[in-house]
């Protein structure tokens, strides 16, 4: 899925500070592959006339979503097709692209510290759970940079119990015993459609890759990001 993680040995203040600016690049392209390139929205438009304009995005998000419904378990990325009713070559390709290229566990992975994990979470899972949803979730969401995109996208006031039980709905697929190496196990499918949620929020709030918004500030670009808008999906 992704790159080797370097040693402590090899890892550089640079390194470290370059690394915040690093996302899930495979994820980052899928979307942005499947998005295309935002339209600009005249100066000081409604929130009405943004949805508008950005309504070919919106489309295409709800079909991308509606395509989970065929990831239950780690089999069905492996053979998963890109067919299927509205699923048009340029929303099905890139995601093809993307199933195939994270099905696996990267060949750094180790199995049998997997096995432990697992072995650890049925001794102390309820503990850990409990820590994070009472008191590692909640420190979080008091950075600033995190709240913020928590406002954005209406999850931090309106949908808190929700957000919570979708942090749980990750974490039990994954480390529940086969999670991530069993044909019957979600772990590999729940993390394939983080990834991909994840990726379409910096997409909404970059209106773009993070990549092109790097380019984009380092080019002296002064971007208006649909977080400034305060635009989510309807």
């Amino acid at each position: 899925m992704n790159p080797p993680i370097a040693t402590a040995s090899h890892v550089t203040n640079t390194a470290l500070d370059r690394m915040q600016y690093r996302a899930d690049p495979l994820a980052d392209t899928t979307i942005s592959n499947i998005l295309g390139a935002w339209n600009s929205p005249p100066t000081g438009s409604s929130r009405p006339t943004l949805v508008t304009t950005w309504q070919s995005q919106w489309q295409k998000l709800a079909t991308v979503t509606q395509t989970f419904a065929q990831w239950p378990d780690n089999r069905s990325i492996g053979a998963w097709q890109a067919s299927g009713a509205g699923l048009s070559p340029e929303i099905g390709a890139p995601l093809h692209s993307y199933a195939q290229a994270s099905r696996h566990l990267p060949d750094w992975a180790d199995l049998s510290k997997i096995e432990r994990a697992e072995a650890l979470f049925m001794d102390y899972g309820v503990l850990s759970v409990t820590m994070l949803f009472c008191s590692s979730l909640p420190e979080c969401y008091v950075i600033p940079d995190l709240a913020v995109v928590l406002h954005v996208t209406g999850q931090l006031e309106k949908h808190t119990t929700y957000r919570v039980r979708a942090t749980g709905a990750m974490i039990f697929p994954v480390m529940m015993k086969g999670g991530l190496t069993a044909p019957n196990g979600g772990g590999v499918a729940q993390i394939f459609k983080v990834r991909l949620i994840h990726a379409t929020i910096r997409n909404l709030i970059l209106r773009g890759s993070p990549e092109a918004a790097i380019a984009a500030l380092g080019a002296g670009e002064n971007g208006c990001y649909a977080a400034e808008a305060g635009v989510v999906p309807p």
